[in-house]
């Protein structure tokens, strides 16, 4: 059985994840008492390496796209326990960010209040930690490297999260994975990721708009459904961009500031 978007997930909500079980008060609190740089830790282990593996060949977009419907079961979980504003902006920030790096806005969030901080407080902010760090390291154009760690602990952040309910997760995302394996593989996987690698700045830019990807819909999410056509992605991510408000999510720059920044029409004006 699966699930239709809840009525505040916000845009990027997906359709036909998997029914989750929400978690109660006393459940929550008998999650396993781990710090989140041991879940950080562990997202750079064995299982994250694995995942790793599998995002490898593919293109930085994909691992934004995991890390999206992720996200949202997350989300789909925690959201009678923790406050849920933050798991619903940051899916949009994600998503915005692959069609430009200027739309989302860094969030100052470090590895150890995360740690000194509340469960309820420090889970909720954990999915900000690696997306945000990556903007700070990044601030003049997409990501060069890759985009896996980011998806790594985002998916273990999640599985943690789960508890009995990981299976229908993790068989979602196998599906997922199968289906990114298709269609946005990185042609170019070996092309280097440093600027001084590279003969100049407009052709580093090209290459790693390559490793970057061509921007993903959300209906992909599906994998319940048949993806839709590649030339309807476009549009599709168009739509769902068109939707955005920085407005109703402070993780979004606003409009004057990316129309300073050089983007005429950002978002829906």
């Amino acid at each position: 059985m699966s699930s239709g978007a809840l009525p505040d997930d916000g845009p990027v909500a997906p359709r036909g994840l998997p029914e989750i079980e929400a978690l109660t008060s006393d459940q929550f609190a008998q999650l396993p008492k781990k710090k989140i740089s041991a879940l950080w830790t562990k997202a750079d282990g064995r299982t994250g390496d694995a995942l790793r593996a599998r995002l490898a060949p593919l293109t930085n977009c994909a691992s934004y796209l995991v890390c999206v419907g992720s996200m949202h079961f997350a989300l789909r979980r925690t959201r009678t326990v923790i406050e849920p504003k933050l798991l619903r902006c940051l899916p949009e920030a994600v998503f915005a960010y692959q069609l430009d790096w200027r739309y989302p806005k860094p969030f100052g969030i470090t590895m150890t209040g995360l740690d000194t901080a509340p469960p309820e407080v420090a889970l909720r902010r954990a999915f900000c930690h690696a997306f945000f760090e990556l903007l700070e390291q990044s601030p003049s154009f997409f990501m060069s490297g890759s985009a896996q760690p980011v998806a790594s602990y985002m998916v273990t952040l999640t599985r943690h999260l789960l508890g009995r309910q990981v299976k229908s997760y993790d068989e979602w995302l196998e599906a997922l994975l199968l289906r990114l394996e298709r269609l946005a593989v990185n042609p170019a996987p070996d092309t280097p990721s440093k600027l001084r690698l590279h003969a100049s700045r407009e052709a580093w830019e090209l290459a790693t708009r390559v490793r970057h990807g061509r921007p993903l819909p959300i209906n992909l999410l599906d994998v319940t459904a048949e993806p839709p056509a590649e030339n309807s992605w476009p549009a599709l991510v168009a739509a769902t961009v068109a939707r955005l408000s920085p407005e109703t999510n402070p993780l979004l720059q606003p409009h004057a500031v990316l129309i300073e920044r050089g983007l005429a029409t950002p978002y829906a004006i």
